[in-house]
């Protein structure tokens, strides 16, 4: 009060020194208190304010962690799964908490793998994978300046890390209130400081009853609900440290208060926006407390309160099975939690789904459930895609077991049927008897009948399996179609059909399709125009159609003819499998049945649609329409295009069958090793030998094979791939690994004739193989390609009768015959190879123009004598005598070879 402070002078002497005394005593007080303040609110503010910091930076902690746990197993899953857009999404949702301004994840190694953010950091820290790998979550600071914390959690399935979870959260908020608190206390030291030179002249009633005045009004005012009211009171006594305690209690319980509400919030954002379905319910059959928007819409509800309000007993109106709700209410009851229970819901509009629950009974303090809590998730989708995994595995497994049973099938009968076709042959041979000789031809069309329908079921097989692929490349069509009319020539001739070819000039020189692919359909269609066509003619042709503005078109492709033709109630039944139209004579023309049917899936493997117009008995057309072809670079053909032509085939001579071939090369003494469980397989490769004179080793399985091969060291051996114990495939591995006979050549025997089984020969190392059932010819030719070096030296074998007849070889100097050998080496076998193994006209008259000259040029009957009989054999269409004479070119070379001169 002022009146304390200005004493009148009529006070004695004493009073005065005393009221000067005190004036100075105050001022004193004034600016030493207004210091000691200074330092005790600094010293007061660090601590508070280190703490406020670290309890704000502790909540935020504790609410990352939250989000952390709650989407653990997600981020668990898709991170172990690599599912980076399922990653993606979750990561996206944690970056909607308040706060959270980017989520990464990162590899065990430290790696990035997905993030929010560009700005985040590329690789995870070394010092922080440590702290990770110690305390497996932690929270800090970017930098001193940053305005950004870090909290990180390391991500475990079944205990295996599998790399790091890392949230970036901004602190701009919490800092600026730290600003603010800052600024406050300043602003309260300015204050106090003023109120106390102002208490100077207030004295007892602004030191004691103004301060309790203000303090009692801002209790009142926190006590009915204001949080944050301050008193501003100074002073070092009692009733200043009470206002002290006072606005420090106030502004902390208002921050407290306010933080609340901001984590009630986000709690609150959270469970509105989660994916999953959250939930509370009560125990019993239960109905629902609280849900979330999202399991409502899983459910087919508007709203959280419609499905609220709509349901009363989950039990009844939301399991689809009751037993399962039954289980669920146990395991909570029992265990007080559960977690991924699968089961099945209805929705709104009667479908069902399926869901994951994973839930938890809450209890009050005697240990009564109040309700349950949990959230679930539609995994719908996830069942479905399992299922049709498991729909496709069984699928892939069916069509194992069906390629397996095809190929066991194809096994068991190719091995009696080679023994048959075999021996059959062998006897042909020998009988003389023309009845006899004919039982045997008809046995040996039987078995040859046999052995087309199993090659026609493995063709039907692969492609009903998916393992038949389509190889496009550059084509001529002109080509195409000359080499199948060449095929077809001796047929053709024999009945006096004429053959058109018919190619649009508007089609280009080549285009881009399956050769292969499309040649075997061409051969099936044109194979049975051949067999029902009688007399008239067979016209194949082709021309484009729906041309595209990017150049590709339709290729449209048609086969007629003049035969029989094929009534129209069983013209859509002639693409089914096994089936033949009715009225044909199956014994007259034979066939399997499956032709059409592998012509129309080849054709619509290759994008294409076959179709069939015929009228009976006057010759029947089929139209194949290939889509979307397209163009191909001339140079990328096989070979100059040919004109098109229409000129019929002229029918061939008839000349007497040529029943020779040029002899083998001597093979007396040459040992090989044959290795197969069946005697009778044996038997028949001894007979397919016996007149060459080769010594001939026997052992019935692969331990005996190895055995008989290290102790004689064979020149060939040949290994049948299925035998008991010890296979082909283990036999070759053990032949290899022994070096006295790992460069024995191998030569494989196999019965199934499975694409991926000759595969698997090929990439094992066997120099070569063999299919049953195969001909004393493949036998030989196959074994003259790894005999042929060591019987070099043998006494020489006169070519042909033909030769030996009045031909002699001339006396040709050492150097000539180099010559000649490498001519024959390096020129004409290639163009043998290439004959033999295409069997086109135009190869096999390269290969006797080029022998021709060669012997004319040194004087060598036995090649010119060859050369003529492969002439004659083109000139009259002569398939089976010009099969004969390219398998007899290698017994050629090695004759020639044989009669080389001594060098000089």
């Amino acid at each position: 009060m002022p009146d304390l402070f200005t004493a009148s002078a009529a006070h004695d002497s004493s009073r005065s020194r005393n009221f000067k005394s005190l004036k100075l005593k105050i001022n004193a007080a004034i600016w030493l208190l207004a210091v000691l303040m200074t330092v005790i609110f600094g010293v007061i503010l660090y601590p508070f304010e280190s703490r406020r910091y670290d309890s704000g930076v502790k909540q935020i902690f504790q609410l990352l962690d939250t989000v952390f746990q709650q989407r653990r197993d997600d981020l668990a899953n898709e991170l172990f799964a690599r599912q980076a857009r399922a990653l993606e999404m979750s990561l996206k949702d944690i970056l909607k908490v308040e706060g959270v301004v980017a989520v990464s994840c990162y590899l065990p190694d430290g790696a990035l793998y997905q993030s929010t953010h560009k700005g985040a950091a590329l690789r995870l820290l070394p010092e922080e994978s440590r702290d990770l790998d110690r305390t497996e979550a932690f929270i800090g600071t970017i930098d001193q300046s940053a305005d950004q914390i870090i909290y990180a959690h390391r991500i475990e399935v079944i205990g295996n890390n599998i790399g790091y979870f890392k949230v970036f959260y901004d602190l701009s908020d919490l800092k600026q209130e730290t600003r603010i608190s800052l600024l406050i206390f300043a602003s309260v030291i300015i204050f106090t400081v003023l109120m106390v030179t102002a208490l100077l002249s207030h004295m007892l009633s602004r030191w004691v009853i103004a301060p309790v005045f203000k303090l009692r009004n801002a209790m009142k005012q926190v006590q009915e609900g204001g949080p944050g009211e301050t008193v501003p009171l100074s002073g070092k006594d009692e009733i200043g440290e009470m206002g002290q305690a006072f606005n420090a209690m106030s502004l902390r319980l208002r921050e407290s208060q306010e933080a609340l509400l901001r984590t009630e919030e986000k709690y609150r954002g959270i469970v509105q926006n989660a994916i999953e379905g959250i939930f509370q319910s009560t125990p019993g059959r239960g109905r629902y407390l609280t849900v979330n928007p999202s399991m409502a819409q899983i459910l087919g509800y508007g709203s959280e309160t419609e499905l609220i309000v709509t349901v009363k007993d989950i039990a009844g109106e939301l399991f689809v099975d009751p037993e399962a709700h039954r289980l669920f209410s146990r395991a909570l009851e029992e265990r007080g939690q559960i977690t991924g229970f699968q089961t099945q819901f209805y929705r709104k509009d009667g479908g069902i789904v399926w869901v994951s629950i994973s839930a938890r009974a809450v209890r009050d303090a005697d240990g009564a459930v109040l309700f349950h809590e949990g959230f679930f998730v539609d995994v719908t989708e996830r069942r479905e895609m399992e299922k049709a995994e498991l729909e496709r595995e069984a699928a892939e497994a069916a069509n194992q077991a069906k390629s397996d049973f095809l190929a066991k099938v194809s096994h068991e009968i190719r091995t009696p049927m080679n023994a048959i076709l075999g021996f059959t042959d062998l006897l042909t041979a020998r009988t003389q008897n023309p009845q006899n000789q004919d039982y045997l031809n008809i046995i040996s069309a039987s078995g040859k009948s046999l052995l087309c329908l199993i090659n026609d079921i493995l063709d039907l097989s692969k492609i009903e399996a998916g393992k038949m692929e389509i190889h496009r490349q550059a084509v001529d069509l002109h080509r195409l179609f000359s080499e199948v009319r060449e095929t077809f020539s001796l047929s053709l001739a024999q009945k006096n059909l004429v053959f058109f070819i018919e190619i649009d000039t508007d089609l280009p020189e080549c285009m881009l399709l399956d050769d292969n692919r499309l040649r075997q359909v061409l051969f099936n269609l044109i194979g049975n125009a051949v067999k029902f066509t009688d007399e008239g003619m067979i016209r194949l042709s082709a021309w484009p159609d729906e041309i595209g503005t990017d150049g590709s078109f339709d290729l449209m492709i048609r086969v007629a003819d003049t035969g029989v033709g094929i009534p129209a109630e069983e013209q859509q039944r002639v693409f089914e499998s096994f089936h033949q139209s009715a009225g044909q004579d199956a014994r007259h023309y034979g066939g399997t049945g499956l032709g059409l049917t592998i012509s129309k899936n080849l054709v619509e493997m290759m994008n294409g649609t076959i179709a069939i117009r015929s009228d009976s008995e006057k010759g029947c057309t089929f139209d194949i329409r290939l889509r979307q072809v397209s163009p191909a670079e001339p140079v990328e053909c096989n070979g100059p295009p040919q004109p098109p032509t229409a000129a019929p085939i002229p029918p061939a001579a008839s000349v007497p069958a040529w029943d020779g071939h040029l002899p083998t090369p001597c093979l007396a003494g040459t040992t090989i090793l044959l290795a197969d469980d069946l005697s009778l397989n044996r038997d028949l490769v001894k007979a397919y030998l016996e007149p060459s004179g080769i010594r001939i080793l026997e052992a019935e399985d692969g331990a005996a094979a190895c055995q008989a091969a290290r102790k004689e060291r064979p020149a060939a051996i040949l290994l049948d791939i299925f035998m008991p114990n010890m296979d082909g495939f283990q036999t070759l591995r053990l032949l290899r690994t022994d070096e006295r006979t790992a460069a024995i050549p191998v030569i494989a025997v196999t019965a199934t004739g499975m694409k991926n089984d000759i595969e698997r020969i090929t990439a094992s190392g066997f120099n070569d193989y063999l299919i049953q059932p195969f001909t004393r010819q493949e036998l030989i030719s196959t074994l003259l390609r790894y005999l042929a070096p060591k019987v070099a030296a043998r006494p020489p074998v006169p070519a042909t009768q033909e030769v030996a007849a009045g031909m002699p070889a001339a006396t040709l100097t050492q150097s000539q015959w180099s010559r000649v050998l490498r001519c024959l080496e390096d020129e004409l076998t290639p163009l043998w190879q290439a004959a033999r193994h295409q069997q086109r006209i135009r190869e096999i008259q390269k290969l006797a123009d080029g022998l021709d000259n060669l012997g004319t040029e040194h004087q060598l009957a036995e090649i010119r004598a060859y050369a003529r009989q492969l002439h004659e054999g083109l000139e009259r269409f002569d398939v089976e005598r010009i099969q004969h004479l390219l398998e007899a070119f290698p017994g050629l070379i090695m004759a020639l070879k044989a009669n080389r001169p001594p060098e000089e």
